[in-house]
């Protein structure tokens, strides 16, 4: 897959969020969802060892954030995103693109998802 770098004068919206497909993740008896991220490197192994730290850790998403997640499928972009969020909570997320546009931030930078255009171009870090 080829890849490039976000350009200034290009729409943040009109990019394609895509999980990591290294990442497991489940559902809890709510329906939430809950990502295992490995604990890996040599601190996480240092930790592990003398600090008793576990060897993954679980992050539990809310209730948007688990809605989000669940309506990435590869192929919605983020202004779609933000379509399909506004249908279930309406009024209630507002302000819808920035709060989205931070978590979707928020995932990128943890590596929990990557961003594609519609090309299907990965774009770098």
């Amino acid at each position: 897959m080829s890849s490039r770098k976000l350009r200034k004068e290009e729409n943040f919206l009109e990019l394609i969020p895509v999980r990591n497909p290294d990442l497991d993740y489940s559902e809890d008896k709510k329906g939430m969802i809950v990502l295992t991220v490995p604990n890996i490197g040599i601190f996480n192994k240092i930790a592990q060892k003398f600090f008793n730290r576990p060897k993954e850790s679980k992050i539990h998403f809310d209730d948007y954030s688990s809605y989000i997640w669940k309506g990435m499928n590869g192929k919605r972009d983020i202004a779609s995103l933000g379509r399909y969020l506004k249908r279930k909570y309406g009024e209630e997320a507002e302000p819808l693109y920035e709060r989205l546009i931070q978590f979707i931030h928020i995932l990128r930078s943890n590596k929990y998802i990557g961003l594609v255009d519609k090309n299907g171009v990965k774009i770098k870090d």
